[in-house]
């Protein structure tokens, strides 16, 4: 648990353009889930695990949709997804959002991947809002808002 904990919070952590070409990503979307991992057990115990705090995040989804379109400058708006390469390996990333219209969210990917292909720090990506597990507003003040999946599992591991 301790290793996924981990990865999460180091994905969760690094800083910044290309665009995804449905060549290489036969998917319309980076988060659409390969068929084959519906059955990845590891996968669904972190699921049901960071699942509450997920939900929680996404109820909150139209303030940050709202913080986002009336963004201050020295703001930083990101949300947390989970992203898939042609071979089913999947993590989850940060992405700083440039664009959100009808239920479609676009940013720039903020982590820098080595174990995952095709996908490149400072690559476009563009998913729907139902992709997103997390999100964070940094304050130009560095005061941050949101992390309900990095503050479950912190209180998680504290209490495990």
């Amino acid at each position: 648990m301790k290793s996924i904990l981990n990865r999460f919070f180091i994905i969760a952590s690094l800083a910044c353009i290309a665009t995804i070409s449905s060549a290489q990503n036969p998917s319309k979307y980076a988060t659409d889930v390969p068929a084959d991992l519906f059955e990845d057990l590891d996968m669904i115990r972190y699921d049901s695990l960071i699942g509450p705090a997920c939900e929680s995040a996404r109820k909150e989804l139209p303030k940050v949709k709202e913080a986002f379109e009336k963004m201050i400058d020295g703001q930083g708006i990101f949300i947390f997804t989970r992203i898939y390469d042609q071979e089913a390996i999947f993590k989850n990333v940060r992405i700083k959002i440039t664009k959100w219209d009808n239920g479609l969210i676009s940013g720039t990917l903020e982590d820098y991947l080595t174990d995952i292909n095709y996908y490149q720090q400072g690559m476009e990506i563009e998913l729907p809002e139902s992709a997103v597990l997390d999100w964070v507003i940094i304050a130009p003040n560095g005061k941050i808002n949101g992390n309900y999946v990095a503050t479950y599992l912190k209180n998680y591991e504290r209490n495990h």
